[in-house]
């Protein structure tokens, strides 16, 4: 009698076991998706838009959702959440000059301000040979995006293992 209770105990694990991973793979999907839109709202106005796509990784001990920047204005969006060092600006082609409006408003602000500014450029145009960028301040959108996320992911995984339990 003892080994058919243990049988029994062993198949209601295997099988909440695999409940649970399917209730928390359903749940990862649906995170991915919402931070995928969260990421997108962020870049909602700009004129050169990246693409974002989320992959959601199981390892022994742990879960998570990454988000992915993809699409030819990638570039754009690690310049934009990093930031970028002091840099020289030169002509494309040697020996011309640089023509520039000043007085530029930013869409974005330090720390993940998105649709502040206008991004356009309002003071006079001038020209020069070379320009001494200071660089750009990160905005960190993701690392943002992130940690303001982390307690619905939370509550949404445990609630995915409590659906799982109740089945």
């Amino acid at each position: 009698m003892p080994s058919r209770r243990v049988g029994n105990l062993r198949q209601s694990l295997l099988d909440f076991n695999n409940r649970a991973k399917t209730e928390v793979a359903r749940e990862m999907v649906q995170i991915g998706k919402d931070l995928r839109k969260e990421h997108q709202d962020v870049v909602s106005d700009w004129e050169h838009k990246p693409d974002f796509a989320a992959t959601t990784q199981f390892a022994q001990g742990s879960i998570g959702v990454d988000i992915k920047v993809k699409g030819q204005h990638k570039k754009i969006w690690r310049y934009v959440d990093e930031g970028t060092p002091p840099h020289l600006i030169l002509p494309r082609v040697p020996g011309g000059r640089l023509k520039f409006r000043t007085g530029y408003s930013p869409r974005t602000l330090p720390i993940a301000q998105a649709h502040m500014g206008t991004g356009t450029a309002s003071g006079a145009f001038v020209s020069a040979e070379q320009v001494n960028h200071p660089g750009t301040e990160a905005r960190e959108f993701g690392k943002t995006i992130a940690e303001d996320y982390k307690p619905e992911f939370r509550r949404r995984i445990e609630n995915a293992f409590r659906r799982a339990a109740r089945r």
